[in-house]
């Protein structure tokens, strides 16, 4: 008698992927890092992304707050682009790339 593994190995596969998954995305969110980015290395890549989270520094706070503020500059700023005046729209251009 024969037997079909399909299904065993699949959901294998899958909670491998699962379990890497989440455990890289614990670890990139105690590492200050974007947890669903790390979700995905983790899923896709398995012990290789787990071990990735593992190895990437710890980002500070301050990084990640001044990264959220240069996006609500960018923003803000962007919204206020007139079609019509290229050398207003050159000045904000250019004093949201030297916030990059």
């Amino acid at each position: 008698m024969e037997y079909n593994y399909t299904g065993l190995i699949i959901g294998i596969v899958i909670g491998q992927a699962l379990i890497c998954g989440f455990g890289a995305a614990f670890i990139a969110d105690s590492k200050n890092r974007d947890p669903v980015g790390y979700f995905f290395l983790g899923a896709l890549l398995g012990i290789i992304g787990l071990l990735v989270a593992v190895g990437v520094p710890k980002q500070e706070k301050k990084t990640v707050e001044a990264r959220r503020e240069v996006i609500l500059t960018i923003t803000s700023s962007v919204s206020y682009l007139d079609p019509n005046d290229n050398v207003a729209n050159d000045k904000q251009v250019a004093e949201v790339s030297s916030l990059l």
